[in-house]
């Protein structure tokens, strides 16, 4: 079963769904992807750090969150949570008025 917006969390992060993808589709036309996420450099001494990134991957296939991350030059071993948001206000699309758009 796949979630539409109304079914996103009240602070809108979207529940990872059995098979371990993210619905990102939505029909707001602003809308952006937060990714949280824990990475690792690739160096012999490989230490793990977390970070955020807002990317453009809304109505795209989850799946290319990790190469997206990639091209940015974060090797991601885990995503944390996945939230749609505005890209102006950067608040969660959750149905309720954005303060900042």
């Amino acid at each position: 079963m796949s979630e539409t917006v109304s079914d996103v969390h009240p602070e809108g992060f979207i529940p990872r769904s059995a098979d371990g993808t993210y619905n990102l589709n939505t029909n707001y036309p602003k809308a952006e992807v937060r990714v949280r996420f824990v990475a690792s450099n690739p160096t012999p001494i490989s230490n793990k750090y977390s970070g955020t990134e807002y990317l453009r991957a809304a109505n795209l296939s989850s799946n290319t969150l990790i190469p997206m991350l990639e091209d940015l030059g974060h090797f991601a071993v885990q995503i944390v949570d996945v939230v749609l948001v505005c890209q102006s206000c950067q608040f969660p699309i959750d149905g309720m008025t954005h303060p900042a758009c």
